[in-house]
């Protein structure tokens, strides 16, 4: 049987004032980066969706169009083929002209249906253009809030798969967007944590060396194992 025990950890660097303001500033930054970054997810589907709505809606218009285009086509063939044999060579010119205005009229309505649409699409794009990769938004996250890029990376994987797993639920209007609170925990990545024994005590080290922040000089806590925590471990 496998047993877990909590524990709490206490800042033993020098400048643990320093750390302490540095750490909620870094709580306050991930928080406000979390939902700049769902706020993204969420408008770029919006986005997507919308651009697939007028594609639709214009794909089936100029799907009607051109119908009437080879309507127009095959009445303009016909009336020539009658004015070559008409008696009234006049009229059958006239006509044959009407038939060819129609033609004329009918392609001109499809360009024109193709110019709203390259319009509509271009504003959507447009919308939408800062939105596109993750990387884009990996950029805006690091300059907007000064973070490592570390950080940023676990930001957007953790919005992205809420966002992913909550998206349908909030179309059918079961659920809202969910909204990051400054209570979540502070995110670090495992790769900068260093958990070692000295003597009796246990201490945790937490250090990204590439970070231009007191996590790149490195952090130090005290583990401290509260007495009587001990608990059964939940299988996974």
């Amino acid at each position: 049987m496998k047993l877990t025990r909590k524990f709490e950890i206490k800042i033993v660097s020098e400048n643990k004032d320093e750390i302490n303001i540095f750490m909620r500033e870094e709580l306050h930054k991930q928080f406000l980066a979390l939902n700049f970054t769902l706020n993204h997810y969420y408008f770029k589907h919006v986005a997507t969706q919308e651009f697939k709505q007028i594609n639709e809606i214009y794909n089936e218009k100029i799907e009607e169009q051109n119908e009437k285009i080879e309507k127009k086509l095959n009445n303009l063939i016909n009336v020539k083929e009658k004015a070559n044999k008409a008696k009234d060579k006049e009229k059958a010119l006239k006509r044959v002209q009407k038939a060819q205005i129609e033609l004329n009229n009918a392609k001109d309505k499809l360009t024109e249906l193709e110019k709203q649409f390259n319009n509509q699409a271009e504003k959507i794009y447009q919308k939408a253009i800062i939105l596109n990769e993750d990387t884009l938004i990996d950029n805006l996250i690091h300059k907007k809030f000064k973070l490592h890029y570390d950080t940023v990376n676990r930001i957007i994987s953790k919005v992205k798969a809420d966002f992913e797993n909550n998206i349908d639920e909030i179309l059918k209007g079961e659920r809202t967007i969910q909204i990051y609170k400054k209570t979540d925990n502070l995110m670090i990545r495992n790769r900068s944590m260093v958990i070692y024994k000295e003597g009796d005590d246990y201490f945790l080290n937490i250090r990204n060396k590439w970070a231009n922040s007191e996590w790149g000089k490195g952090v130090l806590f005290k583990i401290i194992l509260k007495k009587g925590s001990k608990q059964k471990a939940k299988k996974k």
